[in-house]
């Protein structure tokens, strides 16, 4: 279990939305660094998995962050045919980096039917992952974004293939938040797929795709140090995860 400082308090009165997709698989390692970003910003969570229904395990990980129902969209990933004809990166599957674009757009729709539903705006839309944990003495500082801009921590730029590529390059997508509008952009590299990957002449590669969608957009970018780790049970095949009530 990572463990963390659990003195800090609410920093400010930032309305935070703070959204998974994907995968959740880790996150009970670190719980500590989770129940922080609940005692500073106290957010409100969003997730969409690539799972055809409730386990056990997604319905532990709703109860920890108060994640309701209409908070969470559980959908099985399947690939397009236009997608399954891009090359393929061989160090990224195309199966798994198209699922995680997919749930990036679908988890961003969710916060958008709460803010009607409420009547109100996010100040900081964050996009995280739940298998994530700061080195020590690192905290996530949040700011409020200005329009048409990405936070995005520096570093984990995963270099595509320097002998091949030595100029294309991708950009840390572990996290990123902005405002609505803005994320909305960051989130729309699903629909831009099949162009992003033609003009970068990356392939299906998670991190160029992000970086290229970001150019394809026109946002700005802004890079902030926190220095992050995934935690290795990311990997485990948890049986309480895929089983269905």
């Amino acid at each position: 279990m990572v463990t963390v400082n659990k003195t800090r308090k609410l920093r400010h009165n930032l309305k935070v939305a703070i959204l998974f997709s994907g995968r959740i698989k880790g996150y009970k390692h670190v719980m500590d660094h989770l129940s922080e970003l609940k005692q500073m910003y106290n957010p409100v969570f969003f997730c969409s998995l690539n799972k055809k229904g409730l386990s056990p395990y997604i319905q532990d990980f709703c109860k920890f962050l108060r994640i309701e129902r209409p908070q969470l969209h559980l959908e099985p990933t399947v690939v397009p045919e236009y997608v399954k004809k891009i090359v393929e990166h061989p160090y990224n599957r195309r199966y798994n980096v198209y699922s995680v674009l997919y749930h990036n757009k679908k988890v961003l729709e969710l916060v958008e039917k709460y803010q009607i539903a409420h009547k109100m705006q996010f100040d900081v839309i964050l996009l995280y992952r739940a298998d994530l944990f700061p080195d020590p003495g690192n905290m996530l500082n949040l700011v409020k974004p200005v329009a048409n801009t990405v936070y995005i921590p520096a570093g984990d730029e995963s270099i595509i293939h320097p002998k091949k590529w030595p100029r294309k390059y991708g950009i840390n997508s572990m996290m990123a938040y902005g405002d609505y509008p803005s994320m909305e952009k960051y989130c729309s590299a699903v629909d831009n797929i099949a162009t992003l990957s033609k003009e970068s002449d990356v392939a299906i590669h998670h991190e160029g795709i992000i970086q290229y969608n970001i150019m394809y957009t026109g946002l700005k970018v802004k890079r902030f140090v926190y220095n992050t780790n995934l935690h290795p049970s990311r990997h485990n095949n948890l049986k309480e995860y895929n089983n269905y009530e």
